[in-house]
C-alpha cells in the first residue's frame, strides 16, 4: 500500500472512531448547526419558541420522542432530549449500557461513579403518580456539555415505614437522557446545583 493510501486509511479509520463515540441523541449533536441538521432529517412534528430560542420535536412511531432547542443566533444547538414511549417501545439509547424502564438509579450511580449533580429546582419532585430525579454528569474533554438523566419511580411502589413514605430514588428506572450546553440549562433551570463530592467528568461508553 502507498504512503498516501495508508494515510487515508488511517484518517477514514479514526474519522468513523470520532463518529462512533460522539455524544450524540438520534443523530443530533450540541453544538451543531440546526439548519444543516434539519437537512438531514425527516420535518419535525411540531416547531415553536421556548423564550427566545426555537424548539423542534419528533414524535417517532415507535412512541419514543425527541426534543431539540437551538440558539436563533447562533444557530448552533443547545439542548437534545429524546423520550421513553413507554411500554412496547423501544427501550435502546444512544448511550451505551443505558435501557428506557429498566436501567435504574443505582446502575447509573455505578456506571460512573457518583450521583453526579442535580439543578436544585429539578433534583426531586413528585410529578404526576411518580418521583422523578434529574441527575446530571459533565462530560469529558466538554467543557460545557452535560449529560441529564431522567429516572422515574412510581408513587405505588414507594413503601411506607412507620406511616410515612419511605422514597428510594434509586429504585426508579430511566425515562429521558438530555445533552445539554450547562450556560443554557442554567438559564432555564437556575444557577443553584447540588454535587455529589464524588462527582468527576464521565466519558461517553
Amino acid at each position: 500500500m502507498s504512503r498516501h493510501l495508508l494515510l487515508l486509511a488511517l484518517s477514514l479509520t479514526l474519522a468513523l472512531a470520532h463518529t462512533a463515540h460522539a455524544q450524540s441523541l438520534d443523530g443530533f449533536k450540541l453544538g451543531d448547526e440546526i439548519t444543516a441538521a434539519l437537512l438531514i432529517h425527516e420535518p419535525p412534528s411540531a416547531t415553536g419558541k421556548i423564550g427566545t430560542f426555537d424548539g423542534y420535536r419528533w414524535n417517532k412511531p415507535s412512541g419514543n420522542t425527541i426534543s431539540v432547542t437551538a440558539d436563533p443566533d447562533s444557530d448552533k444547538i443547545v439542548f437534545i432530549e429524546t423520550d421513553w414511549g413507554g411500554g412496547a417501545a423501544p427501550t435502546k439509547t444512544d448511550l451505551p449500557g443505558l435501557a428506557y424502564g429498566k436501567t435504574t438509579l443505582a446502575a447509573i450511580r455505578k456506571k460512573f461513579g457518583s450521583n453526579g449533580f442535580s439543578f436544585k429546582a429539578h433534583a426531586m419532585k413528585l410529578i404526576g403518580d411518580a418521583v422523578i430525579s434529574v441527575n446530571g454528569y459533565e462530560i469529558a474533554g466538554q467543557e460545557k456539555t452535560v449529560l441529564m438523566l431522567v429516572t422515574a419511580l412510581p408513587v405505588k411502589d414507594v413503601p411506607e415505614v412507620n406511616g410515612k413514605p419511605a422514597i428510594d430514588p434509586a429504585k426508579g428506572t430511566l425515562q429521558a437522557v438530555i445533552l445539554a450546553d450547562i450556560d443554557y440549562l442554567g438559564s432555564i433551570w437556575g444557577s443553584e446545583r447540588v454535587a455529589d463530592p464524588q462527582s468527576h467528568p464521565v466519558e461517553w461508553k
